[in-house]
């Protein structure tokens, strides 16, 4: 995975108030994990990105 994803993962992350923590309980995986995308350091799949950006979009929604 290339910097670009875990950027965007971060930012909208940290648009939506949520902490890492936080997301990552919601989508089940160790925060470690989480962070590791954020940073590049991990290739999450396809249907993972898709999980965490529904949470991402989810928390969003309720913030607004």
């Amino acid at each position: 995975m290339n910097h670009t994803a875990g950027t965007v993962l971060r930012t909208l992350r940290l648009r939506t108030g949520l902490s890492s923590a936080e997301v990552a309980q919601r989508a089940k995986v160790p925060e470690f994990y989480l962070l590791q995308v954020e940073r590049g350091q991990a290739t999450p799949t396809d249907a993972w990105l898709g999980h965490v950006a529904e949470i991402l979009a989810d928390a969003l929604v309720e913030r607004n």
